[in-house]
């Protein structure tokens, strides 16, 4: 009864806090937002007498258009307000630019049996900055340089102390389900800004971060993109580069990365899913995908070489006439949980090679590490055939067949076999 109780309690006092904190009127001069800017939250600080007596200092995160993390523009704005006379005083604002909130600003939320967390939060060189309400108190202010908080606050009226809906809806939300907010970002300081929020293992904390790449530094069409790397952090070391993702010279960004165990002893290994877009003279038909798996080994992340070539990297492709020719398919979590819990990728990780049986008509491309999908095929399979499979590469595998006379070993794309019925 008591586990159906604080549930329950917990859903009914936080539709209780979303009601007490809707203020019939914000005065937009009480904050650091301006005319025609959304005030997603904007908080005062140690309000010692009313609220209408308060002509200090405000922390506001205000938005214009921000209907998605690709639109508008979110910043963060801290300083004195005009209090509706003379000018606002801004003594930061983040970013400088007006741009799109994403891989910028992200919110965090988390529900469990002991609280309700969410957290709006940005890194700025070597600080991360949080909106954030881990229990029924309200939200607070928080920044944190590594494990030590430098600043911390209440948030209170006048203004608007909670996280309002539309934000969710214009800033990138990652819910932890019933893990916690975590509260130190171990990542702070390091590369540019964060690509994708840090992750534990073991006391190894995962970075992924944007960074400047070499190709920025050579060449002018690369300069507006970042490129994303990945760290291993131990609290006592210095950040240890593991893996530089690919880099097309166009937007990149991490989708997902999560652990999964795999294998007969169950080892927990990092999963990184990593999308590119293509550079436009490229004529492309989808966006690029790459999967790249780290396991831990000797406090540090390092990069699983057969796991990831397994993955590789690819995009849709079309024929001249616009149908589908291949799709890559590892584009998700979803997609790499299934395949990772089947027979080719465990016969894949033991070393071993398996049988399969085809089950459309397919064609055999040449190849030897890898398919050679420049050439026009000349042969093909049919279904019904038998095949061992020895290598995949990208949602392609190398077969050997037995012709009438003889061995015949090329690529063809996975889902053209079946494995269960080997």
């Amino acid at each position: 009864m008591r586990g159906f109780l604080i549930p329950g309690l917990i859903a009914m006092l936080f539709i209780q806090l979303n009601a007490w904190a809707r203020d019939p009127y914000v005065d937009i001069n009480e904050t650091m937002c301006v005319e025609g800017e959304d005030i997603y939250i904007s908080c005062a600080f140690d309000v010692k007498r009313s609220r209408y007596d308060y002509i200090g200092k405000v922390a506001s995160i205000c938005a214009k258009g921000n209907t998605s993390p690709d639109a508008g523009y979110v910043q963060y704005r801290f300083g004195k307000p005009s209090y509706g006379s003379g000018q606002a005083k801004i003594e930061m604002q983040f970013p400088e630019k007006r741009v799109p909130p994403k891989e910028i600003f992200t919110i965090y939320t988390s529900v469990n049996s002991e609280t309700i967390g969410s957290a709006l939060r940005f890194v700025s060189g070597k600080y991360l900055y949080s909106f954030e309400r881990s229990s029924m108190l309200g939200y607070e202010v928080v920044v944190r340089k590594q494990d030590e908080k430098v600043f911390n606050k209440s948030c209170t009226l006048p203004g608007v102390s909670y996280l309002v809906d539309g934000a969710y809806q214009g800033i990138q939300t990652i819910d932890l389900g019933q893990k916690k907010i975590p509260g130190a970002n171990k990542c702070s300081g390091i590369g540019l800004r964060e690509a994708y929020s840090s992750m534990e293992l073991d006391r190894v904390n995962a970075c992924i971060v944007y960074t400047k790449t070499n190709l920025q530094a050579d060449a002018h069409l690369f300069r507006e993109t970042d490129g994303i790397s990945l760290y291993s952090v131990v609290s006592s070391e210095n950040p240890t580069l593991v893996y530089e993702f690919p880099y097309l010279g166009a937007g990149g960004v991490i989708t997902d990365a999560f652990f999964l165990p795999v294998g007969d002893g169950g080892e927990e290994l990092l999963f990184v899913v990593h999308r590119m877009e293509m550079p436009k003279i490229w004529d492309p038909a989808s966006d690029i995908y790459d999967v790249s798996v780290f396991r831990l080994e000797a406090d540090t992340l390092t990069l699983e070489k057969k796991l990831t070539r397994f993955f590789h990297l690819g995009g849709d492709e079309v024929d001249k006439q616009g149908g589908t020719t291949y799709e890559y398919p590892y584009k998700d979590k979803k997609s790499v949980q299934k395949t990772a819990a089947s027979p080719l990728f465990q016969a894949i990780l033991a070393g071993k090679v398996i049988n399969g049986s085809i089950i459309e008509k397919t064609s055999l491309y040449e190849g030897g590490l890898e398919p050679l999908l420049q050439y026009a095929p000349k042969m093909y399979l049919i279904k019904g055939d038998k095949v061992l499979v020895e290598d995949s590469w990208g949602g392609w595998c190398k077969v050997s067949y037995q012709a009438k006379v003889e061995i015949i070993t090329k690529w063809v794309q996975c889902k053209s076999i079946n494995f269960s019925a080997s």
